[in-house]
């Protein structure tokens, strides 16, 4: 029916008459990406790369397949296939899009019947991204247009530009021109198509609070902003949280390009899921367009190894002079084995698979140190490791009252590369542990009173140094407890009550400490 024809036009308008042709580039490829809101540009961290912003392919360390299925109503279905390759620094991406519809009702000038036809378009795409630089990402697409409007053909050719800059594993930042070129031509008469700037923000605060990235489960937010050029610009926000290792939840909201005033406000949501086992991955996105019905997408793709790696180059050095320190490297995580540093404390590892990786280092007289690293393909990754002296070190302190200012009565347990404990005095307040390995310890105070609350807190302890802290304890927030708080105050070396607050300075030790 022309009617089908006619839904899928206004369905991938911005907004008024639009002068530009072949809507079917209008059409957002993919469920992921769909589900998201339609936001992907920031992201591009699968093969939807090749569609969205040609530059994540960069990014790629896996050959991947993907076949996905666009059930429109009115008997309009789309297709698409799609495929990644490594190619020299980066990938290379080989696209397909194929849009259809039957039953178009043909009538001549006297409105007679004349039967049926088949409307038929898609497009077929080439893109390569790479990386430039350590953080930034590059890449570029051609199309070539086919378009059979019931008799009506069209050919035509356009490209694609995309940047995605990476400052951090946790953000990225991408921008696109997509549809790019001279037009389509239907009968010698050039059209021209309907090009697009698109700028994507994602944000993965998981991989920001957790460096391991591993015991959290991931979550992404995405938001994307493109304008049409002629057009009004239009917004997208979407989010995938990561429930399982293999089952992914994603929703977001699209303002535009489709007129969502007229299709009401159900038409904003978007929602789907992803399901992953061993290579294979199964992902589902609903699009509703209001009164007009709902949409489904739905793909299936496959990953397989490619033979991708980065680089690290390791720095260790010494804690507060910055000289380097030779040590033994113990990767572990993606990476086993052991290595040794030269005489300027680095050492570069190269053909490391992508991930996380966990380096410790250990060198005579100094303790341990570990670092996590994001391996990422394509790109030296730099690593320092700070190490501190070992030996001894002592640990002076003293509790106080933070409202009064008194000296306060506690047991202090200390427990680190070595246990001990002691209980202070009222008179006094303060503590000394002596001999102390150096090394990180937790300090746990508990008041020899209801009126006080306990604390926990670390502190590091040097070698040859005296490390002295300040802690102040909260008093319980009851009325009990106020009505016994003294009226008056015991001022030990603070000006006024907002001094009372917790510190830490270290010093030299005599030899003999």
């Amino acid at each position: 029916m022309v009617l089908n024809l006619l839904l899928l036009t206004f369905l991938t308008l911005p907004g008024a008459a639009d002068p530009t042709a072949f809507p079917l580039l209008r059409v957002p490829v993919g469920p992921r990406a769909c589900a998201m809101g339609e936001s992907f540009t920031g992201l591009a961290d699968d093969v939807g790369a090749i569609f969205w912003n040609p530059a994540g392919l960069g990014q790629l360390t896996r050959v991947q397949l993907s076949l996905s299925h666009h059930e429109w109503f009115g008997g309009t279905r789309d297709e698409k296939l799609a495929g990644t390759l490594p190619l020299g620094p980066g990938f290379i991406g080989f696209g397909a899009v194929y849009s259809g519809v039957g039953g178009i009702e043909l009538r001549d000038p006297e409105n007679n019947p004349g039967g049926t036809a088949y409307s038929q378009s898609g497009y077929a795409i080439a893109s390569y991204g790479f990386r430039p630089l350590d953080r930034l990402l590059a890449g570029a697409s051609v199309k070539g247009i086919y378009d059979n409007l019931v008799g009506e053909h069209g050919y035509g050719a356009a490209g694609d530009v995309g940047v995605l800059y990476r400052p951090t594993p946790w953000l990225g930042i991408g921008a696109t021109g997509r549809n790019l070129g001279p037009g389509i031509w239907y009968d010698a008469v050039r059209w021209p198509l309907p090009a697009e700037l698109r700028i994507g923000l994602t944000l993965s605060p998981t991989l920001l609070l957790n460096r391991y990235a591993n015991s959290l489960p991931r979550l992404r937010l995405l938001a994307d902003a493109a304008l049409d050029f002629g057009e009004r610009p239009h917004f997208h926000l979407g989010g995938e949280y990561d429930l399982h290792s293999f089952l992914s939840l994603r929703a977001g909201g699209r303002f535009g390009p489709q007129d969502w005033r007229t299709l009401g406000w159900t038409s904003i949501i978007t929602a789907g899921i992803g399901l992953r086992h061993e290579a294979f991955s199964l992902d589902y996105a609903l699009v509703p367009y209001g009164g007009l019905g709902l949409t489904h997408r739905l793909s299936l793709s496959l990953d397989l190894r490619a033979e991708v790696y980065g680089n690290a180059l390791i720095e260790v050095r010494e804690f507060g002079t910055g000289r380097p320190v030779p040590a033994r490297l113990m990767p572990e995580w993606v990476h086993q084995g052991m290595a040794r540093t030269d005489a300027d404390g680095t050492f570069r590892l190269e053909g490391i698979e992508p991930g996380w990786l966990k380096l410790t280092a250990e060198a005579d007289d100094y303790l341990p140190a570990s670092e996590s690293v994001l391996i990422e393909p394509h790109r030296t990754n730099r690593v320092l490791l700070t190490v501190r002296k070992a030996g001894q070190g002592s640990l002076w302190g003293a509790v106080y009252d933070r409202a009064s200012g008194r000296a306060v009565a506690a047991r202090v347990l200390c427990r680190g590369p070595a246990t001990d404990s002691l209980t202070t005095e009222d008179s006094e307040g303060s503590f000394t542990f002596r001999k102390l390995p150096a090394g990180e310890y937790a300090l746990s105070l508990v008041p020899l009173t209801d009126e006080l609350l306990g604390r926990d807190t670390t502190v590091t302890v040097e070698a040859g140094r005296l490390t002295s802290v300040t802690l102040c304890l909260d008093r319980q927030r009851t009325a009990a407890a106020h009505d016994k708080e003294p009226q008056t105050t015991v001022n030990r070396g603070f000006t006024n009550l907002d001094e009372y607050h917790d510190s830490i300075e270290t010093e030299s030790l005599p030899a003999n400490e």
